[in-house]
Parts: structure tokens; sequence; C-alpha cells
């Protein structure tokens, strides 16, 4: 279990319980956005389908933000559709890579300022 050392419920607070043990997508954006300590969102709401002051709009707009999760197009993000498998790996992979991104850029921030992503990552552009 990924989340045991802490406990599920952490990541979960004022998260409507899954139906038929379902998860959504507004669901697994808003536990990586937790496990990031819930950053500041800078960016404005490009969806129509997620609306303000709801448990998961800073959630969908920080994966947004950060290439995480970009909706379906057509400013339509989808928060309360059952998250697919390939949508789950889909996500967790720019997830990996948009944490690699923001860990150095908390190690190296002068470094990190570079477009050049492989020595910005200093993994040579290789997610591990």
């Amino acid at each position: 279990m990924i989340v045991s050392p802490i406990g599920f419920s952490h990541f979960l607070l004022k998260v409507p319980e899954p139906k038929n043990g379902t998860t959504t997508r507004a669901m697994l954006v808003t536990i990586l956005h937790r496990l990031e300590g819930t950053p500041a969102v800078s960016a404005g709401n490009p969806f129509k389908d997620v609306k303000s002051n709801q448990w998961y709009t800073d959630a969908v707009l920080w994966a947004n933000e950060n290439g995480i999760a970009c909706g379906y197009g057509n400013g339509v993000f989808g928060p309360m559709d059952t998250l697919t498998r390939e949508q789950f790996a889909a996500m967790l992979q720019r997830y990996n890579q948009c944490w690699n991104r923001l860990k150095c850029m908390r190690s190296h921030p002068r470094e990190s300022q570079n477009d050049n992503p492989s020595k910005a990552s200093g993994r040579n552009g290789i997610t591990q």
C-alpha cells in the first residue's frame, strides 16, 4: 500500500466516498496535489466543468498547470469521470516527470532555469 505510513485519509480529507469503489480523475489529482503539499495555483481555470471552490478545484488547476492532467480538450476536464487504467498510468508518468523537475528546481534553483530538460533534470532526459 503506497500511503499506509501516514494513512490514506490524509490525502482524501473532504473527498466524497468513491461510488462502487471507483476512483475519479479529481480524486487522483487531489492525492498528487496533496503529496506535493498543496502548492498554490497561479494559472486561470480553462475548464468549464471545474467549478470554483470545489474540493478538487485547486488540484485540477495545479495538475493542468504542471502538465499532469490536461483534460479532454474543448475546455472539459471530467473531474467526476471514472479514472481509467490508461489515464491513471499517464497521469502517474507525467507526475513522475513533474516531481523530478520540481525536485531539481528545489535542489538547484539556478540550474533548473534552463530550457534544456536533460541538463535541468540531471538525468539525461531519462525518467527513473
